[in-house]
C-alpha cells in the first residue's frame, strides 16, 4: 500500500459482493480504501497483507452477517480497532449490518449502519453519513415508502447486493447450512471469468448427493450482484430443458408466437449478443442434449451440473465436486443437528467418517437428529451400524430430490446402463 488507507473493509468470502459495493461507494466519495478482493494480489502473503491493513488503516468497516460473526479471522480484525478506541468516541470501528443479525458481546453497544431492507440510494446515504460522522439527514425529501426503486445505473459500479437481478428464477432459497467449499467457489468464479476464453462454461460433475446443485445455488447468491439475468433450467429431461429456455425467451419478448424450437433459437442469438447473464443447466445427463443449445460466445456464462464427467471436455471446463473435507463434514453435522454439547464433536467426527463426507447423507442425518429432538448424533451413529438402510430411506432433505438410498439406487442404474462392467454384484 503506497499510503495509509482511510478504511479497511473486513468481511468473509460469503459477503464479498457487499464488501466490494461498500468499498466502491467510499472510494467514489474520496476515501482511500483497502479491501482484500482488490488489494491482496497473487504472490503476496495473505497474513502479512492483513497485518499491514489492520495496523495502518485509519478505520475499519466490519461487514456484519451470520458468517462474519462466526468467523475467527473477522473477530481478530475488528478487535484491533476496538482496542485502539474502546469507548467508541473516535469512531474507528464502523459496523455495517448486511443481514438480520444481532451483534453479540463487545459489538452490542456499537451503533451500526443498517443496510438491511434499504434500497441502493438510501444505503449509500447511510454509509457515507456514518463515514463522515454526520447526522445522515438526506438532502432531498425521502421517497414514499410504498414506491421504492433501485438507483443502480448501468455503469461498471457493483450492483447493490441487496437486490436480485431484474431477470431471476432460481427455485431455491439460500442454504443456511452451506458449509465449506470456499476454494471450489473461488475456482468456479475464476473459470467463469478467465480472460480470453472462447466461451465461459463450467460443468460441475460428481456423484448424486455430492452437492453439485448446492454449490451452484450458493455461487448464484454470493455473486448475483454481477449479473442482470440469472436463469435456472431443469436439464434432467429434454422436454423440461426446452420448456425452461422457451420461458426465458418469452420473458425477453423473443419470438412470442413461434414454436418452442424457434423461441430457443432466438434466445441463443439474444444471449450471444448481450452481456451480464448466467444460465444454469441443472442435472444434465447427456452432453449431447445441450450441445446445440449452448450460446457460441463468451458474452455470458453457463454453469452445468451433471453426474457424468465424460463427454464435456470440448463443451465446458470440467470441475469435479468432491465429498466434504473431514472438518467441514463434522461442522455440517453439528450445525444441522443443532448440537453444542462438548461430546457432540467426537460423535459428529465419527459419523462424518462413516458417511464418507457425502453432503446428502450428512444433511439427512443432521436433519433427522434435529427433527426428532430425542436422539443425539451419537445415538444416530449407533443406530446406523445396524439400521443403515432404514435411516437412509428417511424423507429426503430440503433442497434434494431424493433420499440417499434412492440417489444411490439411481446412480447404480445409470452405471449399469453406461458402464455395466463397473457394477460388481455379490453372489
Amino acid at each position: 500500500m503506497a499510503q495509509a488507507a482511510d478504511f479497511f473493509v473486513s468481511y468473509t468470502s460469503a459477503d464479498r459482493a457487499w464488501a466490494e459495493w461498500i468499498a466502491w461507494q467510499l472510494e467514489a466519495d474520496g476515501y482511500q480504501v483497502v479491501v482484500q478482493a482488490w488489494d491482496f494480489t497473487a504472490g503476496h502473503d495473505w497474513v502479512h497483507e492483513m497485518q499491514q491493513a489492520t495496523t495502518t488503516a485509519g478505520r475499519v468497516v466490519a461487514v456484519l452477517s451470520d458468517a462474519y460473526l462466526a468467523s475467527v479471522h473477522g473477530e481478530a480484525e475488528w478487535r484491533v480497532f476496538y482496542a485502539k478506541d474502546p469507548s467508541g468516541e473516535r469512531g474507528l470501528l464502523l459496523p455495517v449490518r448486511v443481514s438480520d443479525v444481532d451483534p453479540p458481546g463487545l459489538l452490542t453497544t456499537r451503533i451500526y449502519v443498517d443496510l438491511v431492507g434499504r434500497d441502493a440510494r438510501s444505503a449509500r446515504a447511510a454509509l457515507l453519513a456514518a463515514a463522515h460522522g454526520t447526522r445522515g439527514k438526506p438532502t432531498e425529501a425521502p421517497e414514499f415508502p410504498g414506491d421504492r426503486r433501485s438507483d443502480v445505473s448501468a455503469t461498471e459500479a457493483p450492483r447493490f447486493p441487496g437486490e436480485l437481478p431484474p431477470v431471476w428464477n432460481v427455485p431455491f432459497h439460500p442454504n443456511p447450512f452451506f458449509t465449506g467449499r470456499d476454494l471450489l467457489l473461488v475456482e468456479l468464479q475464476s473459470r467463469l471469468t478467465a480472460p480470453g476464453m472462447a466461451f465461459r462454461r463450467v460443468v460441475l460433475t460428481g456423484l448424486g448427493g455430492i452437492g453439485k446443485t448446492s454449490v451452484a445455488v450458493e455461487y448464484l447468491y454470493r455473486r448475483h450482484a454481477d449479473y442482470d439475468l440469472v436463469w435456472w433450467v431443469n436439464g434432467e429431461q429434454p422436454a423440461s430443458l426446452l420448456a425452461d429456455l422457451a420461458t426465458l425467451a418469452g420473458q425477453l419478448g423473443l419470438a412470442a408466437d413461434a414454436r418452442q424450437e424457434a423461441q430457443v433459437a432466438a434466445l441463443r442469438g439474444w444471449l450471444e449478443r448481450h452481456q451480464g447473464w448466467l444460465v444454469v443447466l441443472d442435472n444434465v445427463e447427456d452432453p449431447q442434449q445441450v450441445v446445440e443449445l449452448l450460446p457460441r460466445s463468451a458474452t455470458g456464462q453457463v454453469v452445468i451440473t451433471s453426474r457424468t464427467g465424460v463427454g464435456w471436455e470440448r463443451l465446458a471446463s470440467v470441475l469435479p465436486v468432491e465429498v466434504l473435507a473431514p472438518g467441514d463434514a463434522t461442522g455440517l453435522l453439528l450445525i444441522r443437528a443443532e448440537e453444542t454439547a462438548p461430546a457432540a464433536e467426537a460423535a459428529a467426527t465419527t459419523l462424518a467418517a462413516t458417511l464418507g463426507g457425502l453432503p446428502l447423507a450428512l444433511e439427512q442425518a443432521g436433519a433427522y437428529v434435529a427433527s426428532t429432538g430425542t436422539i443425539t448424533l451419537a445415538d444416530y451413529a449407533e443406530l446406523f451400524s445396524t439400521r443403515a438402510l432404514e435411516l437412509l430411506q428417511q424423507e429426503q432433505p430440503l433442497g434434494y430430490q431424493h433420499t440417499v438410498a434412492t440417489t444411490w439406487s439411481l446412480a447404480l442404474q445409470t452405471l449399469e446402463q453406461t458402464e455395466p462392467a463397473a457394477v460388481v454384484c455379490s453372489p
